[in-house]
């Protein structure tokens, strides 16, 4: 086994926080939203079983397929009407909550890094702060669940969150092993390559940025009554 039995625990509950909450937040039919993610996943996980992304398959642009078509469609989503409107129908409440999951998955990027898997610079250790991300997102929504939060909070957080979001991203994606690694080349980010830590660009990461742009849309006045 190449992870240990704890880590690979928790992150799987992280996955399942995320895609549960993510399908709970989206407009009806949910079934639908269902059916793709389940379709994507299992396409990613079936690739990382095939060794589709492997190291010994060489140095390739490869693993942008885990994370390039969700960021396509995000941006299909975002240019299009139908897709605005789509994005518009998801509960932002629920949408913040799903935020908190950035916490245990700043343990597992860290457990992965004491362990070789991953660079120092994507941990709190190093240049990541996304951490306080989950902190700020769970308070928040703890504090609109009593009283109305300003609309201030709200933009702060997200203006915040995405910025974080984008740093470990960046870091991540120029990491990976291949022609496009830029940085850490005595620890390059290697457990995106493998199962189960594929599904963190390839659902976790786009889940969080769509949550994040969903926000920026005409709605949020919305949020705070």
């Amino acid at each position: 086994m190449l992870f240990p039995i704890p880590l690979i625990f928790v992150f799987h509950l992280v996955f399942l926080f995320a895609g549960i909450v993510f399908i709970q937040a989206a407009p009806e039919p949910k079934k639908t939203l269902s059916r793709v993610l389940a379709f994507w996943i299992l396409a990613q996980v079936g690739l990382s079983f095939s060794g589709f992304y492997s190291l010994e398959m060489g140095p390739s642009l490869r693993p942008m397929l885990m994370i390039l078509p969700a960021l396509l469609l995000i941006l299909v989503l975002l240019v299009t009407p139908w897709g605005r409107s789509y994005m518009l129908g998801f509960d932002q409440q629920k949408l913040l909550l799903l935020h908190a999951l950035r916490i245990p998955v700043e343990w597992c990027l860290y457990s992965l890094f004491v362990i070789g898997w991953v660079p120092e610079g994507m941990t709190l250790a190093g240049n990541n702060y996304d951490v306080f991300s989950g902190i700020m997102a769970l308070t928040i929504y703890i504090w609109s669940q009593k009283k109305p939060v300003p609309q201030w909070i709200y933009q702060i957080f997200n203006v915040i969150g995405l910025i974080l979001l984008l740093n470990i991203m960046l870091t991540g994606i120029f990491s990976v092993p291949g022609p496009m690694q830029q940085m850490n080349f005595d620890t390059p980010n290697r457990a995106v390559l493998e199962y189960p830590f594929i599904l963190l660009p390839a659902l976790i990461v786009p889940m969080v940025l769509f949550s994040h742009l969903a926000f920026f849309l005409p709605r949020q006045k919305k949020i705070a009554k």
